[in-house]
């Protein structure tokens, strides 16, 4: 008996096999200066025993970052990133059953400690303080309709008051990039947020799947933001058939790319949209903006300016090129002569840093990437667009807002173009800075993109309240 209990405690202390530790989900919380990033670590080992891992960082919208070179020794691991400059390297501790690791990034190690799930566990998603919980206050219903024109199906979801009819409605358009009705960034959900609010205070909210995405059909990818402005004057439509709705007071509401699609139904449709909200939406031309925004994002991530300055003598030359083009083999001579020109006047080290090149498959790869991105239907209508025409042709009250610390639609030119071009109108227009808010309305710190996920507020209150003002003077 005796020899059976020493041999059964020697058992019990020798280290679990790395083959039953490791596989599995893994959270943890990393402090980097000012932020605290939650990362999720996911790890599972294949028939050969070898091991694949990948990260997902929920706060930068991050999902299945792939890891190579992933290294397991009993109780120590270690992964390289392959598409960032990132080593994470720990050790598990049996006593305090963590991972305990350094994460590794351009020269700088910052700690994080692992806690490993309960098999088949997955992260619950962070749900932020303002997201709506049900029961709500208000009829919420989820509805598809067919665009009579555009024959496509839009899955949305129409919020109003219990109490009341002819209400007073407004059409929540998206911003770039392919949205859910609730445009969900990062965890927020900006639009659920703002149908909540307004429906609590007497307004009718219409907020809508982009193309191809929840239950809308349509091909995203070869749309447009005309395409998108018809989408809109279908929502228009099919509002007119809802008892609850004043035709005469329907309202569009637009967040970024929406805020500039929405000056653009407004001038085509006079008679059926009765005012406009422009949240960061943009006025001055859209190179512009995009020069501006490469601006303030390079140098917030700390280069010199001289440099900065001279990429985006690049960047605006190659995308002139590429959007004026009619003959795409002059284009790639064009932008292949602006790139070597501009390589001849920077070191190699500016050169890697601000585009990656470093030998000739690396030239080829940004070259090829740049064109694509900017030659596809989209890109390519964006950077092309002006938008003092349309916001010139309203006739409906505008209320146009920025963040002061946006920097995806920087507000001192973009305020300044919206003043220029309603400067004179007769109807009534209210533009406002708001002191202290990003591009999605949030009180931020550092006020970069990374940001955004991390902040508990999805929209400040101040701006919900001076919306809410605004559409309840429309008559």
């Amino acid at each position: 008996m005796k020899i059976f209990v020493s041999l059964l405690i020697s058992l019990l202390s020798l280290p679990l096999s790395a083959q039953n530790l490791w596989p599995g989900t893994w959270t943890g919380t990393m402090e980097a200066g000012t932020q605290k990033i939650d990362l999720i670590l996911h790890l599972s080992i294949l028939e050969d025993l070898s091991y694949v891992a990948t990260w997902d960082v929920p706060a930068q919208g991050a999902k299945g970052i792939a890891c190579k070179n992933v290294k397991i020794d009993n109780l120590s691991i270690s992964m390289e990133f392959e598409s960032i400059p990132v080593v994470f390297k720990g050790t598990y501790n049996p006593e305090k059953d963590l991972l305990e690791g350094f994460w590794t990034q351009s020269g700088q190690k910052f700690a994080l400690n692992l806690k490993q799930l309960p098999l088949g566990e997955q992260p619950k998603e962070k749900v932020f303080k303002q997201t709506p919980q049900a029961p709500f206050g208000y009829t919420s219903e989820e509805i598809v309709y067919t665009g009579s024109k555009t024959g496509l199906n839009y899955g949305a979801t129409f919020t109003y008051p219990k109490k009341g009819k002819f209400f007073k409605t407004v059409i929540l358009i998206t911003g770039s990039g392919q949205q859910d009705r609730n445009e969900s960034i990062l965890g927020h959900q900006s639009f659920n947020v703002i149908a909540d609010y307004f429906a609590k205070n007497g307004i009718a909210v219409l907020r809508i799947d982009d193309r191809g995405i929840g239950k809308s059909t349509g091909d995203f990818s070869a749309s447009t933001s005309l395409d998108f402005a018809n989408d809109v004057e279908e929502h228009i439509r099919y509002l007119k058939t809802r008892k609850e709705v004043n035709p005469k007071l329907i309202g569009l509401c637009g967040h970024s790319e929406g805020g500039m699609i929405a000056p653009i139904v407004a001038s085509r449709n006079p008679n059926d949209v009765a005012f406009i909200i422009s949240m960061a939406g943009p006025a001055e031309p859209i190179l512009d903006l995009m020069v501006d925004q490469n601006k303030s994002i390079l140098l917030s991530q700390g280069v010199p300016e001289a440099m900065v300055t001279s990429y985006l003598e690049l960047y605006k030359g190659m995308v002139l090129s590429i959007c004026n083009s009619t003959d795409s083999v002059v284009m790639q001579k064009e932008t292949k002569l602006l790139l070597e020109n501009w390589k001849v006047k920077n070191t190699p080290s500016a050169i890697e840093g601000l585009t990656g090149i470093t030998d000739q498959a690396s030239e080829d790869e940004f070259l090829n990437t740049f064109r694509t991105q900017i030659g596809a239907p989209w890109f390519k209508f964006f950077m092309s667009y002006n938008p003092e025409k349309a916001i010139a042709g309203t006739n409906c009250p505008i209320l146009a807002m920025n963040g002061e610390k946006d920097i995806q639609v920087g507000s001192k030119n973009n305020i300044a173009a919206w003043k220029n071009i309603t400067k004179g109108k007769t109807q009534a227009v209210q533009i406002i800075e708001f002191k202290g808010l990003n591009h999605l309305f949030q009180k931020c710190t550092t006020c970069l993109l990374s940001e955004y996920g991390t902040l508990e507020t999805t929209i400040e209150p101040e701006v919900l309240k001076t919306m809410v003002k605004f559409i309840k003077k429309r008559k």
